[in-house]
């Protein structure tokens, strides 16, 4: 493989991973909002949801605030899958992506232990 080659991998697997937590983050976002906000009552108004919607909200609320551990279901999975298909850019680009991700996920967490 190239030089040229393996850098077009490595942005294509970084895009890629920033696509999918994109999409991640998209998808538990609105199952968060309709669970929470469009759970119909008999009347003209919205009520609190039942405990079943409110334990599927929870969930999504933790997926959506620690996609740094959530990208790890499907990750791993790409990365073997990448490995197998020897493609070494691609698979360098998907996890500078998820390092990246991690970080950028863990920093305001840091943060918060120093501020008091």
């Amino acid at each position: 493989m190239t030089q040229r080659n393996q850098a077009i991998g490595i942005i294509l697997g970084f895009f890629l991973v920033i696509g999918i937590n994109s999409l991640i983050l998209a998808l538990s976002g609105g199952i968060v909002y309709a669970t929470c906000y469009l759970t119909p009552t008999s009347g003209n108004y919205y009520r609190i949801p039942s405990d079943f919607f409110l334990v599927i909200a929870v969930l999504f609320i933790a997926i959506f605030l620690s996609i740094g551990v959530a990208q790890l279901l499907y990750v791993i999975p790409l990365i073997l899958w990448l490995q197998r298909r020897q493609h070494w850019g691609m698979m360098k680009g998907v996890i500078a992506g998820a390092t990246i991700t991690a970080f950028l996920n863990a920093s305001p967490f840091v943060v918060s232990l120093f501020i008091r």
